[in-house]
């Protein structure tokens, strides 16, 4: 008597392809868009926790809008306000975020963690995002008495100026520190971009001041417009990084 040959029929490409994606999409999370997961960040831990400190959080800022003022005011040549103006203006976002930095570890940082299931990555880049908006208010209050005071100063080129500043150093900052992780790396870009400019400065202050006020409106707009989708872009990949793939 024959044997009869015991046949398991094996599905096609097609179908191997077709089951594969379902279980992908099944086993994997689908990304939350920036924007709706930094608001529902917000709406758990509100402005309580945007500084580690309140207190702290609210000093730094006013002293800095303080030394900041100052500074500018001190300026007595119209062109050298718009060279000043670009150096300082990244000042109160990177003095937030190197003392975010530097203050990670406190008590009430692990706390949210703990309660609100966020690590310490993202509620950084919660933290970043608003300090790059309290800069740009701060940067426009701060230079709005030398304004009012030299009618030669145009506002307009002196906020493209500030933002673009900002922005262009917030995006190395932020590369900076999502390869290497260490707050000791980002305190050592502001101190970089501080004597960059300096160095610029010294070579040839004309050349430096000329460049900034001649650029047109529309190439600082492009500028501007392209550094916010960068910096976006590494605050999206901040939120998305694991404490344990390395320390903060």
């Amino acid at each position: 008597m024959r044997r009869q040959k015991f046949h398991i029929p094996m599905p096609d490409d097609e179908t191997v392809k077709n089951e594969v994606r379902s279980i992908t999409r099944l086993g994997l999370k689908q990304k939350e868009p920036f924007f709706p997961y930094m608001l529902r960040i917000g709406k758990v831990l509100g402005f309580k926790y945007l500084f580690t400190n309140t207190r702290d959080g609210m000093l730094l800022t006013i002293s800095t809008l303080i030394a900041v003022i100052f500074f500018l005011n001190t300026i007595s040549d119209a062109p050298d306000i718009y060279g000043a103006v670009f150096l300082i203006s990244p000042l109160l976002f990177m003095s937030l975020s190197l003392y975010e930095l530097y203050m990670k570890k406190q008590n009430a940082t692990f706390e949210v963690e703990m309660t609100a299931k966020y690590n310490l990555y993202q509620i950084s880049a919660f933290r970043m995002l608003h300090f790059s908006i309290l800069s740009i208010a701060g940067n426009t209050i701060s230079f709005l008495p030398v304004v009012w005071k030299d009618s030669s100063l145009e506002f307009f080129t002196l906020f493209m100026i500030s933002t673009t500043s900002l922005f262009i150093f917030a995006i190395v900052f932020l590369f900076v520190y999502t390869k290497k992780r260490s707050g000791l790396t980002a305190n050592l870009i502001g101190m970089g971009w501080i004597l960059a400019n300096i160095g610029l400065r010294l070579i040839n202050a004309n050349g430096y001041n000329h460049f900034l006020m001649s650029l047109p409106a529309i190439l600082y707009g492009i500028v501007l417009i392209g550094s916010v989708i960068i910096y976006l872009y590494y605050l999206s990949k901040l939120i998305r990084m694991n404490v344990q793939e390395g320390a903060l």
